[in-house]
């Protein structure tokens, strides 16, 4: 893993970005096949692909795709059961009214257990985990299939720019120096400009 310095990143600002549009009533699309959390995943495999130093492999993709998922599921699962304590009957009266749509007939006998089984399911001890645990588990593995698809497709547009920036810069060779430095003699009538000779004195 060489870009493991670049996963916090790109894991928690596309988590952070699916669990807040997953949670928003009106905006979470929850029947448009898990939009959000392929849309969040990709997110993080873009975000990595575009940081990263390195070529980034699709197994990266995927562990960053499943971090995100994981802190998208979180933030989901929380304001789920905000939302449920606030308003307890909501699932119950969800279900009901879905039944109903659907043109089902209830006899009453029936009723009575289906409304035990909802008083029993919609405990909120019971309901918080099955929330948290199914939450994490289908958000982990779709951001995951949706990184690997983003790290396949930006991936080499990106190698392309950073082979661009990491390609050596080819120099002019410099002047060769000669191995010896050869000492100028000066001739008799030639004064030395550094160290300047005396005239010898005539005896």
């Amino acid at each position: 893993m060489e870009n493991r310095e670049y996963y916090l990143k790109s894991f928690l600002i596309a988590g952070i970005v699916l669990g807040a549009l997953s949670s928003i009533p009106g905006v979470n699309l929850g029947n448009c096949c898990c939009l959000w959390q392929i849309l969040g995943g990709g997110m993080a495999g873009w975000i990595l692909c575009r940081s990263a130093a390195q070529p980034v492999r699709a197994g990266e993709g995927a562990l960053v795709g499943i971090f995100s998922g994981l802190i998208g599921g979180m933030i989901f699962s929380l304001m789920a059961a905000l939302t449920y304590f606030w308003n307890p009957n909501q699932f119950s009266l969800a279900f009901q009214e879905a039944l109903q749509n659907q043109g089902a007939e209830i006899p009453p006998e029936a009723q009575v257990y289906i409304d035990e089984f909802l008083r029993w399911f919609t405990h909120p001890g019971l309901f918080l985990v099955i929330l948290l645990f199914s939450s994490l588990l289908i958000f982990a593995i779709i951001a995951a299939l949706g990184s690997m698809i983003a790290v396949t497709v930006f991936e080499p547009r990106f190698a392309v720019g950073r082979g661009k920036k990491s390609a050596p810069i080819n120099y002019p060779p410099a002047a060769k120096m000669p191995d010896k430095m050869e000492l100028h003699e000066l001739t008799p009538g030639e004064q030395d400009l550094y160290f300047p000779r005396k005239d010898k004195e005539e005896e």
